[in-house]
């Protein structure tokens, strides 16, 4: 695993299902990573003619509240969580509790 998100990415997904082999930088597989790229152009074209701009006031708001259901949903699962719980963190609360609610006897 890379340290970073690589800025292509492209997998054959019956070949390789859990995305281990990034093919977009191999050589036999340039054609149809230039014909994704052409199809997306043309979706982005259409996406973006019809697209309604929001306001900076609405976006703001949607991202405020977003956060504040964030910080309220984190709190209920764990009291010391907050916003700037890493998500190392996370991950080895979610750990436990599925360790400690997993029945290991049949």
């Amino acid at each position: 695993m890379t340290a970073t998100k690589p800025e292509v990415e492209l997998y054959d997904l019956k070949k390789d299902p859990m995305e281990f082999l990034n093919l977009a930088d191999s050589k036999k597989h340039q054609k149809i990573k230039q014909l994704l790229f052409n199809e997306l152009s043309v979706n982005m074209v259409a996406f973006e003619k019809n697209m309604i701009v929001e306001r900076a006031e609405t976006i703001l708001k949607a991202k405020e509240s977003s956060l504040n259901y964030y910080r309220k949903l984190i709190k209920k699962y764990n009291p010391t969580f907050d916003e700037n719980t890493s998500n190392e963190d996370l991950l080895k609360a979610w750990e436990m509790k599925l360790l400690n609610s997993t029945n290991y006897e049949n």
